[in-house]
């Protein structure tokens, strides 16, 4: 059992009577009111499971890989299009989106929730999209080709990502390793 905060407790070898702070929605009642409930028992620890129950039905990595993607999505909107940058401001976007991209995807590969097969290669394609058409170079490509091969692990043909993931595959195939074959036949795959 996992306890998620350490300051709503009460010491129960001293009789429940040596108060400690708490947190008020996650005491129990004999925390809340020890004279009117009576001294702490074992009736409390089923608010620990409560939470313990809360925190397993919302896995804080997912959450934090949505916060990290909203915040990614917010710089991109600031950017307006402007991957490949040209002045300090610019750079200091497209720096600010690649942290945040990257770690959405980390919390995503961190999290035990199932909608992470949603998310992950979403976030996936959205980073190896920006990274083939801003800087040109053998490493943002490299980064770019590992992240497509992260994402194919969880789409199929039938998938709702399946488009995106054949239209960021063109931009590889267009920018990085051209291949004009590659890229006709994959915007086919993709209608």
């Amino acid at each position: 059992m996992e306890f998620i905060d350490f300051d709503s407790i009460r010491d129960v070898n001293n009789g429940g009577n040596t108060a400690f702070s708490y947190t008020r929605e996650w005491a129990a009642p004999e925390q809340l009111n020890p004279y009117a409930v009576g001294k702490i028992g074992n009736t409390a620890d089923i608010y620990t499971v409560g939470a313990d129950i809360f925190r397993s039905m919302h896995d804080r990595h997912i959450i934090r890989g949505m916060y990290f993607d909203m915040l990614g999505c917010y710089y991109d909107t600031l950017l307006n299009g402007a991957y490949y940058p040209e002045n300090d401001e610019e750079a200091e976007l497209l720096e600010q989106l690649f942290d945040n991209m990257g770690y959405a995807i980390s919390e995503m590969q961190l999290s035990s929730d199932r909608r992470r097969e949603k998310y992950l290669p979403q976030y996936c394609l959205s980073m190896a999209s920006v990274l083939l058409r801003s800087v040109p170079d053998a490493e943002s490509y490299a980064e770019a080709s590992e992240l497509l091969d992260m994402a194919k692990e969880f789409i199929t043909e039938n998938s709702a990502e399946h488009c995106y993931y054949c239209m960021t595959l063109e931009w590889y195939y267009t920018l990085a390793e051209p291949d004009f074959e590659e890229t006709r036949a994959l915007t086919e795959q993709a209608e």
